[in-house]
């Protein structure tokens, strides 16, 4: 069993002639930190959960 997974995110070129690969991998960083970050913070929310339940 295959999973597709469909990622939006979005980056701009500021004038520093930049090419469109570079706004690409730019635009999935910010996606992929993002996610990271908030899944980091879901797990420590979880946590102080089952310590205040514990």
């Amino acid at each position: 069993m295959s999973t597709l997974t469909i990622v939006f995110g979005a980056a701009k070129e500021t004038g520093d002639k930049k090419s469109i690969h570079e706004v690409i991998n730019e635009a999935e960083y910010q996606v992929y930190s993002h996610k990271i970050l908030k899944s980091k913070s879901i797990q420590n929310s979880r946590i102080k959960s089952l310590i205040r339940a514990g």
